[in-house]
């Protein structure tokens, strides 16, 4: 017997991205504000935990899809989840860490930090196709450095070697 895959209309994707995004942002904040009952690792390995879940579902929902059946800045977005998932899986040792300054934990907030960005500029309506490329790009480590100026025709890009 096969298994059953969901697929949710194109039109759910935007709000699923953002429901994730909501769920990682809040419990960001919460990892920023230091509450006062919990050690910060704890925290830090709770926020961890969260957004793992929250980039595993996203991905998990999107992958019935082809890039053809999405529109660009969802399949730019899906690009940036499996890079996030990446990472995650790179910042696994956190789970184990016994200070905020382990370099697993430091990587991690590095991390989410770049990825938060990433997302809302993907998923911004305004920005442009080879904008949002070059921002994928980047994220996902195909380019060194990236510099994006006002003048809507002048991009310039370093590539990283092969």
């Amino acid at each position: 017997m096969a298994n059953k895959i969901d697929v949710f209309p194109k039109e759910a994707v935007e709000g699923l991205i953002a429901e994730s995004m909501g769920s990682i942002h809040e419990t960001f904040m919460q990892l920023i504000e230091k509450p006062k009952d919990i050690k910060q690792i704890e925290n830090a390995r709770a926020t961890w935990l969260i957004t793992r879940s929250e980039v595993l579902r996203v991905i998990s929902c999107l992958s019935p899809y082809t890039d053809a059946s999405l529109q660009p800045k969802h399949c730019a977005a899906r690009d940036v989840y499996r890079e996030m998932m990446r990472r995650l899986e790179a910042t696994a040792p956190i789970e184990k860490a016994k200070t905020i300054r382990h370099r697993s934990a430091i990587r991690f907030a590095r991390d989410l930090v770049e990825f938060m960005a990433t997302i809302h500029t993907v998923m911004h309506k305004e920005t442009k196709y080879e904008d949002r490329m070059v921002y994928v790009e980047k994220f996902n480590g195909s380019l060194i450095d990236a510099d994006i100026n006002n003048n809507e025709n002048y991009i310039t890009l370093e590539v990283a070697d092969a």
